[in-house]
């Protein structure tokens, strides 16, 4: 898991009750802390789930990725997607609330992209939210923003 907003001790104290194996800062990305489980036959999303109970919206959590390469990604929450043509304020908007999300920013140097958040950021999962995206006509492709951390060879 990836958690912003919230001190390594304040969230180790807060989810102590959990089977955690550890939880670090990013060096990389000070603002993110990774929450390792102990138990690596737990359900991911159970776990996301009730971390974000005990965490409630004093942080962003979400599940850390890894790249083709290995490298581990730590998504901020925030979709980004590019849409077969230019669309409208009004549009993004009205896409937005049939999808239970919000246009948070435009992209000033690709007016075909978009940036959007969840609205309910404590049930959302980021994956099932790109793949309703991926699914409409207008979107052509979405992905979640993330911070990296990249491995020298």
């Amino acid at each position: 898991m990836s958690v912003t907003g919230l001190d390594p001790e304040v969230i180790a104290k807060r989810l102590e009750a959990l089977p955690i194996a550890g939880v670090t800062r990013v060096s990389e990305h000070p603002d993110v802390v990774v929450v390792e489980l102990e138990n690596e036959e737990t359900d991911p999303r159970a776990a996301l789930l009730e971390i974000r109970k005990l965490l409630k919206d004093e942080a962003q959590v979400e599940l850390a990725l890894e790249d083709d390469y290995g490298n581990e990604l730590y998504p901020t929450g925030t979709i980004n997607v590019r849409f077969s043509d230019t669309p409208s304020d009004e549009e993004l908007d009205a896409l937005g609330e049939e999808l239970g999300l919000k246009c948070v920013s435009r992209n000033e140097f690709q007016p075909k992209q978009a940036s959007f958040e969840p609205i309910d950021k404590m049930a959302a999962d980021l994956s099932s939210e790109i793949s309703r995206l991926e699914e409409r006509p207008e979107v052509r492709k979405a992905w979640p923003e993330v911070r990296a951390r990249y491995r020298r060879y």
